[in-house]
């Protein structure tokens, strides 16, 4: 029942000394802290697994970027509907930002319960995905976090713009793994964009754009259905090639019921300080409108049981022919409806993001 020292173990004393650091380096104060957080993951997820099908580790102190929500959404859809994976990581930070199937948290929660003590949990997490499968991803963290250590201390040595250029530990780890296939697929780090809505001290999303639906006469391709173009959206954006090449009649398919386009129809009257629309994106460069105009319309059209039928009355206040259109207003004070047509036909898709 008494813990014993045994030399053939190498243990020649088992009694911890005053300032004598544990394991990793750290305080027992450290290391007792560490432990109850694994406790506390642990029962966390046991509570969770049943609340939705998926989950994502956060903490109380963080501050999302804009577009978070739809981001993972967006993620989650495009790359892991009936695809096996274990975890996909929306932060490099720790154990911050992991996102988890809920079908999964039981074996991660016994998994940080029984090696609690062992541990940090964002250590952790990587032995867990050495356990599920075939090809190990965890055995240079250990010596990757000693050696990045000491490239701070020394960089602490040599002022802030030492520390400044040091570069980002471990930077296959924020990774998504898909079970059963060789490759690890690292995250893009994005930076918070300035266009996108400022977000207030307690997270929420300050945005003061109009309310408005969106409206297109052109074939929505797959799911990037027209509402993912207006924020708050979905970075997906609207996608379609119906872009009248190889149509029987050009000048009909053009003009035909107001021609191809895409429009957001404000609920209320707006004051118009200038519009942007951004096309194309990493996936699709070339899907822009090589021919077309900007327009805007104060006068709605008529409405119909079903739904409202748009505006009428349009007037092109900028001509589009690149990725990015920009165009500032003083003149618009009740603007009813914005709109992007196609004016002549083209090969290539049309993507506004």
């Amino acid at each position: 029942g008494h813990w014993t020292t045994n030399a053939g173990a190498g243990v020649d004393s088992i009694d911890i000394e005053a300032g004598e650091l544990l394991k990793f380096g750290d305080t027992p104060q450290r290391q007792f802290w560490r432990t109850k957080q694994n406790l506390d993951y642990a029962f966390l997820m046991w509570y969770a697994t049943s609340f939705a099908d998926y989950y994502m580790q956060l903490e109380d102190d963080i501050q999302i970027v804009p577009h978070f929500l739809p981001t993972v959404r967006s993620y989650a859809r495009r790359f892991l509907f009936g695809r096996p994976w274990l975890l996909v990581s929306f932060s490099k930070l720790g154990f911050i930002g992991k996102f988890f199937n809920a079908s999964r948290l039981q074996s991660l929660s016994e998994f940080l319960f029984l090696l609690s003590a062992e541990a940090p949990c964002d250590w952790l997490v990587w032995d867990w995905i050495d356990a599920l499968t075939s090809d190990p991803v965890t055995p240079d963290i250990v010596s990757d976090v000693e050696e990045e250590h000491e490239q701070l201390e020394k960089a602490k040595e040599a002022g802030p713009e030492e520390v400044a250029k040091l570069p980002a530990m471990r930077s296959d780890l924020p990774l998504w793994w898909l079970k059963g296939e060789g490759d690890l697929f690292v995250s893009k780090e994005r930076s918070p964009s300035l266009h996108k809505p400022p977000v207030a001290p307690n997270g929420a999303k300050v945005y003061s754009g109009p309310l408005g639906m969106t409206r297109t006469t052109m074939s929505t391709h797959q799911h990037y259905n027209p509402d993912n173009a207006y924020p708050p959206g979905d970075p997906l954006g609207f996608w379609s090639g119906d872009t009248c090449f190889g149509a029987k009649n050009v000048g009909e398919c053009l003009h035909d019921k107001g021609g191809k386009f895409f429009e957001i129809a404000f609920e209320h009257p707006v004051r118009l300080k200038g519009l942007s629309v951004r096309m194309g994106g990493d996936e699709s460069p070339e899907d822009y409108v090589r021919h077309g105009s900007l327009q805007v319309a104060s006068q709605r059209g008529q409405r119909t049981n079903e739904k409202p039928q748009g505006c009428e009355g349009y007037v092109t206040v900028a001509k589009v022919s690149g990725d990015h259109v920009a165009w500032k207003s003083t003149d618009y004070d009740s603007a009813q409806c914005v709109r992007l047509r196609l004016d002549k036909e083209q090969q290539e898709w049309v993507h506004i993001t």
